[in-house]
């Protein structure tokens, strides 16, 4: 589903619950390349470190977050990121979401 609506197969699970029995929350990221995290949130790349901050980008995470909750009944973390930035933030395993065979 997210996939396909961003048009390419980006989304990974990262984070504690790929290495840890007592995680906390279900991290989710859909990795964008740099541009096309640009185009979609361009107010959020003013300083690249804090695209947190961004309206759109807030209520795309967390709505995503909720519906992915609601459809799993797991916390989960969504978040978008730009790949130059999730490349130095998640030096640990990522485990692909969401292949299929077409």
């Amino acid at each position: 589903m997210l996939g396909d609506a961003f048009g390419r197969f980006n989304c990974y699970l990262v984070g504690s619950a790929m290495v840890r029995k007592d995680w906390r929350d279900v991290d989710v990221r859909m990795i964008l390349p740099d541009d096309e995290f640009a185009k979609l949130f361009p107010a959020a790349l003013a300083d690249a470190n804090q695209f947190q901050f961004d309206p759109r980008w807030l209520l795309l995470t967390v709505a995503i977050s909720e519906r992915l909750s609601k459809l799993t009944g797991l916390p989960i973390d969504f978040q978008f990121q730009p790949m130059t930035i999730a490349n130095k933030r998640h030096t640990g395993p990522r485990h692909a979401l969401g292949l299929r065979v077409a």
